[in-house]
């Protein structure tokens, strides 16, 4: 089980606000207006070189340092897991569309167009991509 996983509710609201932190404020504002909505916790804003190198080697990202929208100072980018604590079904994509979907309607709502790792393209479709991050959103400006 992973240290995300693990926490309690209480403990991964106070990394979320942590994470958030390290987030460009539209982000901000957005995360706060879709929680209010549904539960999810952020468990990566901001990623450094080691963090980002790591994540490249692990599979997680395939973009390299600093070209990730993670590496900019705000980041433009965090990475989610759905629910408010306990077990994290990783293979639950119906659930991790949900939290996508809350966050991409509060996005609409303040004018912030974003990215959602299960469309990078932004069609509207899940299965056409070659590569899902179904726990990541990012600021974007306009289709990959």
């Amino acid at each position: 089980m992973s240290a995300e996983a693990a926490m309690s509710g209480e403990a991964a609201l106070s990394r979320t606000k942590r994470e958030l932190a390290t987030c460009d404020e539209r982000l901000r504002q957005i995360a706060e207006e879709a929680l209010r909505h549904i539960p999810f916790r952020v468990v990566q804003g901001h990623r450094g070189e080691e963090d980002q190198n790591d994540a490249v080697a692990k599979g997680r990202s395939k973009t390299p340092w600093p070209e990730s929208k993670h590496n900019s100072r705000p980041s433009l980018a965090f990475d989610f897991i759905p629910g408010a604590g306990g077990e994290v079904d990783w293979n639950d994509t119906e659930a991790f569309s949900f939290v996508a979907g809350a966050l991409s309607l509060a996005a609409k709502q303040s004018g912030l167009l974003l990215r959602w790792g299960g469309d990078w393209n932004m069609n509207g479709k899940t299965r056409d991509q070659k590569f899902h991050d179904y726990g990541h959103v990012e600021v974007a400006s306009g289709p990959e």
